[in-house]
């Protein structure tokens, strides 16, 4: 039977433009790595922000050791369709996820151009990883 501390949580997030929303969202996954019971990582990917956000999840990741950025600049010069940056975007974050020698792994999307965290708490996401643990466990 695997245990709830042998699991190990990534957020992972492509951002581009999303100054609005970011700070927010930073500040949820930062107090989740902080007061959660689980081993949390959130992984970050940028491409050809302007706006500021980068700036911000930089500063981020320099302050949390837990955040990891990495910079994608230049996709739109290289792709001119929106859904192939998208898709390179993603799956640079999970190569870097995948990277990760932790066994059991539970991936959490973000959608970081929203206020993605605006009407949860840190208590019930992690009722929520719990629950899907237990599934895991019974599977």
């Amino acid at each position: 039977m695997i245990k709830s501390d042998e699991y190990k949580i990534f957020f992972c997030g492509i951002s581009k433009n999303c100054h609005k929303t970011i700070e927010n969202n930073l500040k949820f996954i930062s107090d989740f790595v902080k007061k959660s019971k689980y081993n949390t990582v959130a992984i970050f990917v940028d491409s050809d922000s302007e706006d500021g956000t980068k700036d911000l999840i930089k500063k981020s990741s320099l302050i949390n050791k837990k955040f990891i950025f990495h910079n994608l600049d230049g996709l739109e010069e290289k792709y001119s369709n929106r859904i192939e940056r998208i898709q390179i975007s993603r799956n640079e974050c999970l190569k870097i996820m995948y990277k990760d020698s932790s066994k059991f792994k539970i991936y959490i999307p973000l959608d970081l151009d929203i206020d993605l965290f605006n009407e949860l708490s840190i208590q019930d996401l992690e009722r929520f990883i719990d629950c899907c643990i237990k599934k895991d466990e019974l599977n």
